[in-house]
């Protein structure tokens, strides 16, 4: 009977954030895969892989910004 009462536990707040990161991730890839073919026909295939380059540029600016922190050596280790 007390189980009936209890309040359900609550999803994580950073499982929301991971999902709703995750969605736009998917969401910018497929958009920008999509448009390198139509560049390609106006602009050429040598200029249209460009489009894709921001977004492994800023991965890895990120990526070093979040090194660079000092709580970063501890952050996700197990």
């Amino acid at each position: 009977m007390a189980r009936d009462r209890s309040p359900r536990p609550r999803t994580p707040p950073h499982r929301s954030t991971a999902k709703i990161q995750t969605a736009i991730g998917l969401g910018l890839t497929t958009v920008s895969i999509q448009l390198v073919p139509v560049l390609a026909e106006t602009a050429g295939w040598q200029y249209s892989f460009l489009l894709l380059v921001p977004g492994p540029a800023l991965g890895v600016l990120a990526m070093s910004a979040i090194n660079s922190r000092p709580t970063a050596a501890t952050t996700g280790s197990t």
